[in-house]
């Protein structure tokens, strides 16, 4: 149970100096439409005191686009170390043929935007239209950010019926915009077919394997550090919260993000309900060591 006492101002209040930082991208430094200015003014201060931070994000596409889409919102690459995103993670699997995705066969059928199909780009791997010639079906999200679940239900049952795994790039369920919009993502349609009983493999937040990664990055740095010198930053009790506590590293919940319309008593003064607290981290079974309001 978490007591107000665990509710922080901000950063420098915390009882806690990391040496590095895992942070995440939606809903601790952007909304999806624009970056918040407090984040950026963090992160230089960070930067001022030459704490390693990695940028970890459930995007479902190469690091290499995160950096440029966030450099168009004023999210400079000098303002942090690196950038790891689930999409990558799932392409080095791919590209260096390793467990889980080894063996799971050539030919993919895709599903999600348009905009993301280059994952697997210049790997041996071929897109195929026909599902019904597919080994296995690349999830990275809906077709379109106004879809349901119940836009997928009879796709995802007949995925089922010719028993293909599912990769699913991005384990989020959901994401909540700045002005409270709530859009779908992978993870929701990669659970609805677990629930099924369809074969999931999934990239990404709270897996322990992105963290290892991370943790690899900023070793490269600074070879001294451990887990238990690092901070993770997120908005999400189910991946960031969760992923921390799985893999014994410390973290911050974020609450004016997607768990914000739920918990929050008054959104003037920013005042938030333990009770209501407490009621998530029984339901995701994680919780934070400390909480913010916003990354300041």
């Amino acid at each position: 149970m978490i007591r107000k006492k665990h509710i922080y101002k901000n950063l420098s209040e915390i009882p806690f100096n990391p040496k590095a930082f895992i942070v995440d991208i939606w809903g601790v430094l952007w909304d999806g439409i624009e970056a918040y200015d407090s984040a950026i003014n963090c992160l230089k201060e960070i930067k001022i005191k030459k704490i390693p931070v990695v940028l970890l994000s459930n995007a479902p596409r190469r690091s290499y686009t995160v950096v440029q889409r966030l450099k168009t919102i004023g999210i400079a690459p000098n303002l942090y170390d690196f950038i790891l995103s689930s999409g990558e993670s799932c392409h080095n699997s791919f590209a260096n043929n390793l467990a889980p995705t080894k063996n799971l066969g050539e030919k993919f059928f895709f599903l999600g935007l348009e905009d993301d199909k280059g994952l697997l780009e210049n790997l041996p791997y071929k897109e195929e239209k026909d599902i019904n010639k597919a080994d296995f079906v690349l999830l990275v999200g809906a077709r379109d950010l106004k879809h349901k679940i119940s836009n997928y239900h009879d796709e995802l049952k007949n995925f089922l019926s010719l028993k293909l795994p599912l990769v699913c790039v991005n384990p989020d369920r959901v994401v909540v915009r700045k002005n409270g919009e709530t859009l779908i993502c992978a993870g929701e349609l990669a659970l609805y077919y677990k629930n099924l009983g369809g074969e999931v493999i999934f990239f990404g937040k709270p897996y322990q394997h992105i963290y290892e990664e991370c943790l690899k990055k900023i070793k490269s740095i600074d070879a001294t550090i451990t887990l238990k010198d690092i901070l993770i930053i997120g908005d999400s009790l189910e991946t960031d919260i969760l992923g921390a506590n799985r893999s014994n590293i410390k973290s911050t919940l974020i609450l004016n993000g997607i768990h914000s319309r739920e918990i929050t008593i008054s959104p003037l003064k920013r005042t938030y309900s333990i009770k209501k607290l407490n009621i998530l981290y029984k339901k995701f079974n994680a919780k934070p060591d400390y909480s913010i309001d916003t990354f300041n």
